[in-house]
């Protein structure tokens, strides 16, 4: 019994963690355009265009200053800007917004 409930719970968290990978949302490698501080959020432009984004072709994502981490990925960012370094963004929205919200980035050289 043991082997078949550590089996169930095998195939259960695989399921999930293949749920979740499918539904994560990766832009390709882009440059940011502009970068445009607010009062409650760090809007960023890139050349690439998400389907899911309904402003600026697509293109619009936003780091909200109450954000996990808001300092580290806003500083990150705008380190990436003014070095012109491309960027590689996870969203985490699933419908259409105007700025998409971003969790997590990479920056390329």
């Amino acid at each position: 019994m043991t082997k078949v409930s550590t089996w169930i719970g095998v195939v259960v968290l695989s399921a999930c963690l293949n749920a979740a990978h499918a539904s994560e949302v990766w832009s390709t490698s882009t440059k940011i355009r502009s970068i445009y501080p607010t009062q409650t959020s760090l809007f960023f432009l890139t050349e690439y265009s998400s389907s899911l984004g309904t402003c600026d072709a697509g293109g619009r994502f936003e780091i909200r200053n109450t954000d996990p981490n808001y300092e580290i990925l806003s500083s990150a960012l705008m380190a990436a800007f003014f070095g012109d370094y491309s960027i590689r963004v996870n969203n985490e929205d699933t419908g259409p917004r105007c700025a998409l919200r971003v969790n997590r980035f990479f920056v390329d050289r």
